[in-house]
């Protein structure tokens, strides 16, 4: 766990970029780890306890800078909300008058 956790915490140290490169995980906050049968020991590890790691990881905005709105989980069980924009789009819905939109 404690090498899942520095993949996130120390993502420019040399250990982890070299990780990063050999196996992929892409430029987020919280590595997309994948497994495979013919990863090493250590990757495999990472790929096991990678989502224990993300369900109890918390943000801290910060100055904003590396929050994406649309494509970072917001809302638990959701997912991120790109994914969700499309499905409201259409639908009729109230204005504040009463009368019906689309």
């Amino acid at each position: 766990m404690k090498v899942s956790w520095g993949l996130i915490e120390k993502k420019d140290a040399l250990w982890s970029r070299v990780l990063q490169s050999k196996y992929g995980g892409g430029d987020d906050t919280i590595p997309q780890v994948e497994r495979n049968q013919s990863n090493s020991n250590l990757w495999k590890g990472v790929c096991a306890n990678s989502e224990n790691v993300t369900k109890n990881t918390i943000w801290r905005v910060g100055n904003g800078e590396s929050i994406n709105f649309w494509k970072h989980n917001w809302v638990p069980n959701l997912g991120s909300l790109d994914m969700h924009v499309n499905q409201g789009i259409g639908t009729l819905t109230k204005s504040k008058n009463g009368s019906r939109m689309t």
